[in-house]
């Protein structure tokens, strides 16, 4: 099974609402340029405004220490797992650069895949997403890291991005930007199906695809490269 065939599964069973009431099918549809000299846009994603508050009156710092009394996603259904990553037993694919944006990766959800799950990282649905096939990597389920991108995460998640899929967009956005759980993970999204269309790109990705928007921040080592806005 594929992962965006696992996250149709769940959405089946009326575990995830997407597109959700006021909410457009798509990334593209959902969006409005707000113009300026910023070219700055807009996305309409209401069902965002339901996911679970970080209920902190007062921020001092982006960094808190893991508290297993609050929502942390060691306690999500097992059904909101789509799988258990672990990179020894994947290869990338390539292959697929012109292709679907969900290939299947080995192994999707065998039976030892659960929240006690010593596989590096586990794969488990957006239940709010701000689009199709919207996922949250966690990895290091186990161990209760906070919301703090160490060098090794970036690593595990560069690792399954590869794996899953050359058109995935993968983010981390931490506490006091918009993270809701004081738990350490990143966002998955898949937005296009692997065709050349606007309505199935992110409005930042539309903006990379200009000419000259994009400058080389470094230089490429193997399969991964820095680049910066111009």
């Amino acid at each position: 099974m594929k992962i965006c065939e696992a996250w149709e599964d769940r959405r089946a069973r009326g575990m995830v609402s997407w597109p959700g009431p006021g909410e457009a099918g798509t990334v593209g549809d959902s969006v409005r340029p707000l113009g300026g000299r910023h070219a700055m846009v807009a996305q309409s994603a209401p069902g965002r405004a339901q996911k679970r508050p970080l209920n902190i009156a007062v921020l001092t710092s982006t960094r808190m220490a893991f508290d297993a009394d609050r929502f942390h996603f060691g306690k999500v259904s097992p059904d909101e797992i789509l799988l258990c990553f672990n990179p020894q037993r994947e290869s990338a694919c390539q292959q697929w650069a012109g292709q679907g944006t969900c290939p299947a990766l080995k192994d999707l959800r065998p039976e030892d895949c659960d929240l006690n799950s010593t596989d590096p990282a586990l794969v488990i649905i957006n239940m709010k997403p701000v689009c199709r096939s919207h996922l949250v990597f966690v990895p290091g389920i186990r161990l209760g890291l906070p919301q703090v991108l160490t060098e090794e995460a970036i690593v595990l998640g560069l690792a399954f991005a590869m794996r899953a899929s050359p058109r995935m967009w993968l983010s981390f956005n931490s506490i006091g930007a918009g993270a809701s759980v004081n738990h350490l993970h990143m966002q998955g999204f898949f937005p296009g199906s692997g065709q050349a269309s606007e309505k199935a790109e992110f409005p930042l990705q539309a903006h990379l695809g200009q000419e000259g928007a994009l400058l080389k921040a470094a230089a490429s080592r193997g399969p991964v490269s820095l680049w910066r806005t111009k």
